[in-house]
């Protein structure tokens, strides 16, 4: 079921995501054309390739402090995908449907006790199967919270690949989730953000 724009900067903002994947879209159909014989087309890496699906997926988040995307892939096919936002047949973050996001004062990443979203990675395994998980990476936006993290450790899944931030706890978030035997990688992972991990 589609939802109505409501406002004219919903609609320009959905209008700009739009516009920056055809204009991606473009530069790499531009990069693949006539390549000289004998040379590569280049191509994404497989990580590269999720972590772009997961951006477009988080351009459907109606979550006004922060857009996630998530992927579950396995054998390199997508399993599922997931983005933040409230249960279905609640108001959407964007309509006032989050007290959270109205609060004056509450910064990014912290005192979740009014947040009314799922988040994408949670989304993403509640749409994949359990037999499909097993042994799949989950492709993500901005590295998982703890209370992701958690479900991560329990689904089956074996990594983890971020592209982005990082909630207030992550060096804990890290060291729970190798010692529950799921690696973290990807472009967000650094020394710094695990904590001496890697």
């Amino acid at each position: 079921m589609s939802r109505p724009w409501t406002t004219s900067s919903t609609r320009n903002q959905a209008f700009a995501a739009m516009t920056a994947a055809r204009e991606r879209a473009d530069q790499l159909a531009a990069s693949r054309q006539s390549p000289a014989a004998g040379t590569d087309v280049p191509r994404a890496s497989w990580d590269d390739y999720f972590l772009q699906i997961a951006s477009t997926v988080a351009s459907r988040s109606t979550c006004v402090r922060r857009q996630v995307g998530a992927v579950v892939a396995a054998d390199r096919h997508i399993v599922a995908t997931g983005y933040n936002g409230p249960p279905s047949g609640m108001p959407h973050c964007d309509d006032g449907g989050c007290l959270r996001a109205t609060a004056a004062g509450v910064a990014r990443s912290v005192d979740y006790s009014s947040c009314v979203a799922v988040h994408a990675e949670l989304n993403a395994l509640l749409r994949s199967a359990p037999a499909d998980r097993d042994g799949a990476t989950l492709y993500c936006t901005d590295l998982p919270c703890w209370d992701c993290a958690r479900a991560v450790a329990n689904s089956g899944i074996v990594r983890v690949v971020a592209a982005g931030g990082m909630y207030d706890r992550w060096p804990t978030t890290a060291e729970f989730l190798e010692a529950a035997g799921v690696a973290v990688d990807g472009p967000a992972v650094t020394v710094d953000t695990v904590s001496g991990l890697r």
